[in-house]
This record gives structure tokens, C-alpha cells and sequence, in this order.
């Protein structure tokens, strides 16, 4: 792929293209502009880890991912902090604009990160541009450490990095997609890379634990628990954005493998925003093949496992 960029000299609104600092410094006023220090509905003044995870808290559950541009800046300029939460939706600007300003309420001082995610890493020599970026988080200042994993140490100080749009990840991780990323810190009117840490992303997996009775004929009858860790397999966004109905069809479509003549009933899940567990949801299920016999073998069908 070649990419071929004309930038037109009379445009005075964009970044300095001379050097990294240049975006960074741009990128940071324009935060400073729309992510002024604004308490969420409800948020106290209480700081550290417990002010950020009220935070955290608040925004998993009361904010959606959007993206919806109707004027050209809005591809670059966050919502005000304000307007996303009247909204309750924002792209990832939006929703570091309204961390950012939540964090400045508590106390603590916060600045917008640049990163790139589902493209490959940024590299070393990547010519200055904004383009190489597809992603905004946030960085929280630390005086002292938090012991949190995705506390990062710069030449300008220690950090605590958060993706606002990651709501079904722990505060102190970040989802898959940063793995072995490279970001662009903005703070101080000067951009200062960051390498993620392979402790900082959050565990991502999928428990499958059957207990069945094998019948008569082969039926297989019994409960499967789908303990989820992280959105590893999107049960947890399935669960949280779908009806009854669409949430069933959704582990059928993509987990469960059930014959036209067997059944399959959720009996309950767990709160899906709830990030400080794995997520867990029970399932009933009856699969008249389930079980095959060949002499004194028993075969199990292994129901799309």
C-alpha cells in the first residue's frame, strides 16, 4: 500500500508537521479547550485509585462507543466533556475528553495519548504525521505508584494509562488491541513515546465447563458455564446490547453447537460490566446425539467446543 498525502500551506488549524512535539502540543490544547475539569452526575472530589475507579465505574455504565460526525472538524476535535455526557456517547476523543475531565474534578491531572490499534505497531522512523494514529486514550499523572499494570514510567514522569472506551476492561489494563503498541503521550506542550508493557494487557480467555448425564440412546443432558475473561469472545457486549432472544442466538451462532432436535435454554448470566470478575453464563442444554457408542467406547459430540 503506498499513501500519498498533499497538505496545503494556508491551513493554519493543523499541527506543526516539523516534529512529534508539534502534533502532541496540538492535540493537548485542543484538549485543554474541551476537557476542562467537570464532575459526572454523582462524582465526589475524592482522588487516587478510588476517585479513578468511580470514574472508570460510571462511564462503563452510563456511556456507549458512537461515532457520529455531521461537521469535517469532528473527525479531530473531542465533544466537549459536557456534551458527552448529556449525549451519553462519544467516539474514543469524546470519551477521553470526558475521563479527562472527570480525572481534573478528582484532582488529578490527565492528558490525551495518541495510539494506533488493529494496524500494526508505529514505527521508530514513521514519518511525522497524524495519520499514523487511529486511537485516543488518556494518561493519569501519579505522584507515587498505584501498583496497577498499566502504570508506565516516562523521562516526564509516571503514568497510569486508560482506554475510556474499553468498558468492559479493569481499570489498570488495557484491552488486546495495545499489545506491543507504541504511543504518543501529550502533556507539557511535548509529545513523549511510550511503549506498552505486555503486563498492561488484561487477560483474555474462555472457560467451558459441561456437566451432563449421558442417557439411554445417546442423549446428552446437562449445563455448560461459559466463564469469560475480559470481552475475549464479546459475550459480555452480546449480553449487555442484545434482547433475551438475540443473547441466545448469539452463543448458538458462535459457541454452541446444538442439533436442530436437542435445546439449548440460558438460565443467567452475571453483570457484564462487572470487570473486576470473569463473566459467567449458565446454560441448559439437552442434544439427543450428544453421546455416541461403539463397543465399550463412548464418543461425545463436542458441541462446536
Amino acid at each position: 500500500r503506498i499513501q500519498i498525502r498533499f497538505l496545503d500551506p494556508d491551513l493554519k488549524t493543523g499541527p506543526d508537521l516539523a516534529n512529534w512535539n508539534g502534533i502532541a502540543t496540538w492535540l493537548e490544547r485542543s484538549y485543554l479547550r474541551h476537557a476542562a475539569s467537570m464532575a459526572l452526575p454523582g462524582q465526589t472530589s475524592q482522588g487516587g485509585e478510588a476517585g479513578l475507579q468511580a470514574i472508570h465505574d460510571w462511564m462503563s455504565r452510563e456511556l456507549t462507543y458512537k461515532q457520529v460526525y455531521v461537521t469535517p472538524e469532528r473527525g479531530f476535535e473531542p465533544l466537549d466533556a459536557s456534551e458527552v455526557v448529556r449525549r451519553k456517547y462519544g467516539d474514543c476523543k469524546d470519551l477521553a475528553s470526558c475521563f479527562i475531565a472527570a480525572a481534573q474534578s478528582a484532582g488529578l491531572h490527565a492528558y490525551p495519548v495518541l495510539a494506533r490499534i488493529g494496524e500494526g505497531r508505529i514505527a521508530a522512523d514513521e514519518p511525522v504525521h497524524p495519520g499514523c494514529f487511529n486511537h485516543i486514550i488518556a494518561a493519569v499523572r501519579l505522584d507515587k505508584s498505584m501498583g496497577l499494570p498499566s502504570e508506565v514510567v516516562t523521562p516526564v514522569g509516571r503514568f497510569l494509562l486508560v482506554d475510556p472506551t474499553a468498558r468492559f476492561t479493569p481499570l489498570g489494563l488495557l484491552p488486546a488491541d495495545h499489545r506491543g503498541g507504541r504511543v504518543l503521550l501529550c502533556a507539557n506542550q511535548s509529545g513523549t513515546w511510550i511503549d506498552i508493557p505486555d503486563s498492561a494487557i488484561a487477560p483474555s480467555s474462555l472457560d467451558i465447563r459441561l456437566e451432563a448425564d449421558a442417557r439411554t440412546g445417546g442423549r446428552l443432558d446437562g449445563t455448560v458455564a461459559l466463564v469469560e475473561a475480559g470481552n475475549s469472545n464479546g459475550l459480555r457486549s452480546a449480553a449487555l446490547n442484545l434482547t433475551s432472544k438475540g443473547f441466545h442466538d448469539f452463543i448458538l451462532e458462535n459457541l454452541l453447537s446444538i442439533p436442530t432436535d436437542g435445546t439449548m435454554e440460558v438460565l443467567g448470566h452475571g453483570n457484564p460490566l462487572d470487570s473486576s470478575k470473569p463473566f459467567r453464563v449458565e446454560v441448559r442444554i439437552s442434544d439427543p446425539k450428544g453421546m455416541t457408542v461403539a463397543g465399550s467406547e463412548w464418543d461425545m459430540n463436542p458441541l462446536g467446543i
